[in-house]
């Protein structure tokens, strides 16, 4: 448009100058003779036919050859498009986008999914799909979702009825006046059943290691519990072996003295029993969780008065409450038995002449108990697992314990939507704190 715009532009002007200026001129020159004023006139304009001819023979001329080049270069172009699509190594098919047929395929297609080129021609898209796929296929052509044109792994199915995982992708493209679709197919079945089989060698793998884990827990659990077992129920048989043979002997100070240590022997017993059972019923039918109105302050105070009751003397635990309204929807159980561990553990983990701090605070949204000690402390490698099941950390093994008495704290304040935190130094001491929502 823009060159024959400016052709039609040039010539109207040299058309115009021509004529005002060649008749103003012939006129002056020939003006005495009328003969040879129209002579001149009729060869002038015959002059200005040549010219303009030539003009436009020479313009027309490399306009067409310019043309000729670019149609030239537009063919070898679709000529190496075309081959390029026949001889590509990856099965190729063009296909309408109205009718699903297919309008053209490569070579590698016919000799991959075994059609031949005339059948693949007079097949649709449909027809290479599986069976229970086409119908969710053509819903979502009805639909008008452009899933045609989704790159992504697909499932289609050869001559011989086999079925093969591919990596399509695809494109919009206008074929001879058609709405059609460019797809290029990588046959990714192999790869497929490979990350398949790997992921599950993986998986077997991490049951392995995860059974591999368990024995070693169940292991030390035995272990552990053989031994914790093991000294109460010696230190009850010598004492009850003392008792029986010089009874008559003892003084009354003295039998009081073993059957003190009988029954603080017992309730050690009882204590690892009850974390065994709560922990082997949580696991196997999930904890139990009853919630009613308690009053954390009543309960914590409550608490205070049994660890100290039977704690040494030589401790020192204070107790200091900083809450107006303390009341709070809770399974009293489980926090009794969550502090109460926390606690405990506080007292039995101290030095000599220690302290313990049992404080519980009020904030505007939670609840918050702490419990500090001056003890032994936790080694910082073994804070990630402190809340394991089984697990005690490595400065604490001639310490008696099961280690479930943390995991199943942490359960039981998880339970009310709290939180267990602890921050600890060897030799320096432990903090733990419970988060509790004034809420549930």
């Amino acid at each position: 448009m823009v060159t024959e715009l400016r052709l039609s532009i040039g010539y109207f002007i040299i058309a115009v100058i021509w004529i005002v200026f060649s008749d103003s001129i012939l006129h002056d020159l020939f003006s005495f003779n009328t003969s040879f004023l129209i002579l001149a006139q009729t060869y002038k304009g015959l002059l200005f036919v040549s010219l303009t001819a030539i003009i436009l023979y020479l313009t027309l001329r490399r306009e067409f050859a310019k043309r000729r080049q670019i149609y030239k270069s537009l063919s070898e172009r679709e000529d190496d498009f075309r081959y390029l699509f026949m001889h590509n190594p990856l099965p190729m098919w063009v296909y309408d986008l109205e009718t699903l047929a297919f309008l053209d395929v490569n070579a590698t297609a016919v000799e991959h999914y075994g059609y031949s080129r005339q059948e693949f021609l007079s097949m649709r898209i449909t027809d290479i799909r599986p069976e229970e796929e086409v119908p969710r296929l053509l819903e979502d052509i009805s639909s008008g979702r452009p899933v045609l044109q989704a790159s992504g792994v697909w499932k289609h199915r050869l001559k011989n009825k086999s079925i093969i995982d591919v990596e399509i992708t695809s494109h919009r493209l206008d074929f001879t006046g058609r709405k059609a679709i460019l797809v290029v197919a990588h046959n990714v079945t192999k790869r497929i059943r490979m990350e398949a089989e790997l992921r599950e060698k993986e998986q077997l793998h991490l049951a392995l290691e995860k059974e591999n884990e368990l024995r070693q827990i169940r292991s030390s659990f035995i272990s552990s519990v053989s031994h914790e077992f093991r000294t109460p129920l010696t230190v009850i048989s010598t004492a009850i072996a003392l008792l029986e043979r010089y009874y008559e002997r003892m003084n009354p100070e003295k039998r009081h003295e073993h059957f003190r240590t009988i029954e603080r022997e017992i309730s050690r017993l009882l204590e690892m029993v009850t974390d065994i059972l709560t922990m082997m019923r949580s696991e196997a039918v999930g904890p139990e969780y009853n919630t009613e109105m308690i009053d954390l302050h009543m309960l914590c105070r409550e608490i205070y008065k049994e660890i100290k009751s039977g704690m040494r003397p030589d401790l020192k635990v204070s107790l200091n409450i900083d809450c107006s309204e303390t009341r709070i929807r809770a399974d009293e159980k489980l926090l009794r038995y969550a502090i109460g561990n926390l606690l405990s553990n506080a007292v039995k983990y101290s030095r000599d002449a220690g302290n313990v701090w049992f404080t519980l605070e009020c904030e505007s949204d939670r609840m918050v108990i702490r419990v500090k000690d001056e003890g032994i402390g936790i080694p910082e490698e073994s804070l990630p697992r402190l809340f394991e099941p089984f697990y005690r950390a490595k400065n604490a093994k001639d310490i008696s314990g099961t280690g479930l008495g943390l995991a199943i704290a942490k359960q039981a304040v998880e339970l009310h939507g709290g939180m267990l935190n602890v921050d600890s130094t060897v030799g320096q001491g432990s903090e733990f704190t419970i988060l509790l929502p004034r809420t549930l």
